[in-house]
Order: structure tokens, then sequence, then C-alpha cells
């Protein structure tokens, strides 16, 4: 099995959030693979940088989370978006819009790149929208 786990576990596991750390422990422990898009790492890098320096004035927190940001990372394999990964998420988000519905593309294009690398499951906390993708594409995912 291999896992790809989404911005949003990323997130949690900054705040140190129980649940998202004992998860990610459970799958080093197993030796399980971890992966993280490309997509994720701009999303959470700008969220570090945008969130803590220019919204809430607290820039004295970037370098700590910045740390434990690329520490996690130590453990990961990091996915690009390619064409094939770009062509696999535009390609899940006209079939959505083809249907009436809407999906964030950034999670079309975590989706795209998890389905073009043979990943076969996103964790994340997106169940909205990886609900609509597993329709679309039969990716797997876990919600914690």
């Amino acid at each position: 099995m291999t896992i790809l786990i989404d911005s949003n576990i990323i997130i949690g596991y900054l705040k140190g959030e129980p649940v998202i750390e004992e998860y990610l422990t459970q799958i080093v422990m197993a030796n399980t693979p971890i992966f993280v898009s490309s997509i994720s790492i701009y999303e959470i890098y700008l969220g570090i940088i945008a969130n803590l320096y220019l919204k809430n004035g607290r820039p004295h927190l970037i370098p700590e989370l910045l740390k434990s940001y690329n520490q996690l990372l130590q453990t990961c394999t990091i996915l690009d978006f390619t064409q094939n990964s770009a062509e696999i998420g535009a390609d899940i988000y006209a079939h959505a819009q083809g249907k009436g519905e809407t999906i964030k593309q950034n999670d079309c294009m975590i989706a795209g790149i998890a389905l073009s690398m043979g990943i076969s499951k996103i964790i994340t906390r997106d169940l909205k929208d990886f609900e609509k993708i597993k329709k679309i594409s039969g990716l797997n995912f876990v919600v914690l």
C-alpha cells in the first residue's frame, strides 16, 4: 500500500493534533511509504508564510513551523505535478463540471498526481471533494 497525505493532514500534524500524529506514527512504524504532492508543498509553505507573517503578524513562529514541516517531509517522497498528472486532474475536474458539481482544482491536481503514480490511498480531511473524486476516478481515501 502507498499513501499520499493531503495538505490538511500536514496542517493538522503541524498543529500537533493527536489523531494525526498517532496515525502518521503508525504509518512510519509500519514502513508504509508516504508521499506528498508538490501541490501540497505549495499550499503548506504558502500557508505558513502567509498566515503567520502576513495575516497574524507572528513571524517569530515561522522558523519553528518550517523546522517541523521539513522534518516531516524527510519521511516522505515528494511527487511532482507532471503532464500526465495534469491531464488526469483536468479530466476529473471536467467530469465533475459536466455533472454540475464543483471540486477544488488543487484537489483534482493532487488526485491526478496520486493516480498517475499508482498511489492507492489519500489521507485527507476533505470528505466533500474526495467523495466526488472517488466516484469519478475510483481513488480511495481515508478521512481523519
